[in-house]
């Protein structure tokens, strides 16, 4: 059901549904996965200037490998970097929504047998 809202950069139903506010387990990927993908980026972009520098401004609800073309003036390069981007952060946030899961089951299998959370 959010996939399609997070297509257009609206994250609210991810956010606040799955939820990754206040999620003690979802904090370091949130935290370090992002800031990684930024300094990545960062590197290509200024760096080993592989990926051409952003030269206008796209709307926020853009979906991001077409935001990325846009902004770059045309650059498949930084399109493809993006989609790049998006398969490193499910690597990275794929061990902690393993862990959720296995938490979620538990506590499933828990009140299967008339147990309490």
């Amino acid at each position: 059901m959010a996939l399609p809202a997070s297509i257009f950069n609206i994250a609210e139903p991810i956010m606040f549904g799955l939820p990754l506010i206040l999620n003690p387990i979802l904090f370091f990927p949130w935290v370090f996965g992002w800031s990684f993908l930024w300094i990545w980026t960062y590197f290509f972009t200024a760096i080993v200037p592989i990926l051409p520098p952003v030269i206008t401004q796209v709307a926020w609800t853009v979906p991001c490998p077409i935001s990325a073309y846009l902004a770059t003036g045309g650059s498949w390069i930084a399109a493809l970097f993006s989609l790049g981007n998006y398969f490193i952060i499910g690597l990275i946030f794929l061990p902690f929504f393993k862990v959720l899961e296995k938490q979620a089951i538990k506590e499933e299998n828990l009140i299967a047998e008339g147990g309490t959370n």
